[in-house]
């Protein structure tokens, strides 16, 4: 199901904050994945923005602070070596925005899922899986609107913005 929530209603304004939280967060990621030398990064679990789990390069990273994780075919810093814990360190620091704020809008109860979040210019779109609405594990505020998958496809999918489109 997928509901979309104008961004000057009472839900928008409250999604539009988060999305601004959410937005320095992944810019903040960014800023560390070029600073590492990365040419990608993996976000870091269980948030709805921002945190690293992990890097990607374009060509494999000499440096020896560095190990290869052939399940996923990216790096993590290694921390037997201070380089690898500087970095370590920066990522945990990383400001990261969890999906608590968001759940509780929509009065969502599990602390590894959420519904998806997609926007455009005038509107926030929540995506929320039927089965959730079939156990009542979500409750849709009355500003919502429900829409049509292709009123979705035509109105949001790559419509989103983000400060880090090149990876």
């Amino acid at each position: 199901m997928k509901v979309i929530f104008s961004k000057t209603s009472k839900t928008g304004i409250q999604l539009l904050e988060i999305l601004e939280d959410g937005k320095k967060c992944q810019l903040a990621a960014y800023d560390l994945m070029k600073e590492v030398g990365a040419s990608g990064y993996r976000p870091a679990s269980f948030y709805l923005f921002g945190g690293i789990s992990s890097f990607s390069f374009d060509k494999k990273p000499t440096e020896k602070h560095w190990t290869f994780r052939q399940k996923w075919d990216d790096y993590v810093p290694n921390r037997k070596y201070k380089e690898g814990k500087i970095i370590y360190k920066k990522m945990e620091d990383l400001p990261k925005e969890s999906p608590n704020r968001f759940n509780e809008i929509f009065e969502f109860k599990s602390p590894f899922s959420h519904p998806g979040l997609n926007w455009n210019e005038t509107h926030i779109c929540v995506s929320i899986t039927d089965r959730w609405i079939y156990e009542n594990q979500v409750v849709i505020p009355e500003d919502g609107v429900e829409i049509t998958l292709t009123q979705y496809r035509n109105d949001f999918e790559n419509k989103t913005d983000s400060p880090n489109t090149d990876h």
